[in-house]
């Protein structure tokens, strides 16, 4: 019984050492803006287009939040 016990409290602290202090392998995808045009002027609209570059990964689903100054840029459409 006390070695059923011990060999338990043993895996057990095995398991845990692995789950919270092994490094876990994080990797993120780049989001970006492609613009057409280059050359931005007061006034005019600019279309660009949200890129992901994903590294030969397949992907499903999106979640991004896009942040910007409303004093500098208008979203018109999305």
């Amino acid at each position: 019984m006390r070695k059923t016990k011990l060999q338990f409290k043993i895996s057990f602290s095995i398991f845990l050492g692995i789950v919270f202090f092994f490094p876990f392998k994080a990797e993120a995808a780049k989001l970006y803006l492609a613009p057409v045009e280059r050359e931005y002027y007061v006034g005019n609209t600019v279309i660009a287009e949200v890129r992901l570059d994903v590294k030969d990964e397949c992907v499903n689903a999106v979640k991004a939040d896009l942040s910007f100054s409303k004093d500098n840029l208008e979203a018109v459409d999305f």
